[in-house]
Formats: C-alpha cells, structure tokens, sequence
C-alpha cells in the first residue's frame, strides 16, 4: 500500500459537512488543501470531473499550512463515486504520484483526524496538496431554509469564465437589483 503522505495531490472524494460544533483545526506544517467552493456551498459531480481530467476550474479558497480551517466531515460518497473519480484522474496533469482517496460505506473522518495523522508520519520537507472535491456544506440550515438566501446553494456553471448560478431566492433576487442599479449609473 503507498503512502498518502508521500502523494504530491491527494483529492478527497465524498460529502462534506460541516457545524459550529465541530469547531475549527489547524492545517499541519507541510499541508496545503484547496476548497473548489466557497464556504456553505455544495459541490457538483460536474465539477469533480473537470477538476480531476485537469481541465481550468477555479480553486475558491486555499489554506497554507498552520492556517485555521473549519474541521470538516467527510462521510462516504459511495464506492461507485470514489470510483468514477479515481478514473476520471488524469495522473499525466496531476503527477503519477496522485490519488483519490474516499471512504468505506459507514465510515466518516474528520480533518482533525485526518491532519493527526499527517502530524505523526510526514518527514521534514514532505509536501502534500489536499484537494476537497465535497461539498463545505452546512449541516441544519437547509431544513431552516437557509438555500433560499444562499447557503448551501448549488453553482450550476462550472465555468470559471462565467459568472455563477445559483437556484435561490435570495441570489437571484439581489442580481436583479444589482442589474436595476447598473441601469441607473
């Protein structure tokens, strides 16, 4: 078996979520991890394709190491899921040294887990790059109805070039303002 720590990419397949509970985690010395949404925001199959063919896709935010990240929870995706992504990897773009890691059905890891680990096995100068392809949902405020303003939404354009999409009340209704108040510039 190789050694994720060693791995330059290490994509996380799988569902992503979030609450204040879980609190925040330092990101270990030697890590790096790339969130492809923004915070509170669901992340698509369409997405997790393009990114692991490497084809352009924009990174929303990174965090360097000893930065404070939310500790997310990252539950099962499916074997088919973790699957399709391992053969979506395009390891020419990505370096042969890359991999998709998923969970087991009835498994769930949290980042502080996982970040311990690295802490315990990773050598001076090792490097590794966490790409999240899950969503960084927030657990409770779907039910309260927190889509309708935005959290927890879906962008449907998967196009960096292109401005976001978002199936909401609340978005859809601000860019109908914002376009009001181009008008009257």
């Amino acid at each position: 078996m190789s050694n994720i720590y060693t791995k330059s990419n290490v994509f996380f397949s799988g569902h992503g979520i979030w609450k204040p509970s879980y609190g925040y985690v330092q990101v270990p010395r030697g890590v790096t991890i790339h969130f492809y949404t923004l915070f509170a925001k669901m992340f698509r199959d369409g997405m997790a394709e393009k990114i692991l063919k490497g084809e352009p896709t924009e990174i929303e935010r990174t965090h360097e190491e000893f930065c404070q990240v939310p500790n997310m929870r990252l539950t099962p995706l499916g074997s088919f899921g973790t699957q399709r992504d391992a053969r979506w990897l395009n390891k020419d773009y990505w370096g042969q040294n890359s991999m998709v890691m998923g969970l087991r059905e009835g498994e769930e890891m949290f980042l502080k887990e996982f970040f311990l680990d690295c802490k315990r096995e990773m050598l001076q100068g090792d490097h590794l790059v966490i790409r999240w392809l899950s969503c960084s949902q927030l657990v409770g405020f779907h039910v309260a109805g927190g889509k309708g303003y935005g959290v927890n939404a879906t962008d449907f354009s998967h196009d960096p070039e292109r401005p976001s999409r978002y199936r909401t009340r609340m978005c859809n209704h601000l860019y109908e303002r914002i376009g009001k108040f181009e008008q009257w510039l």
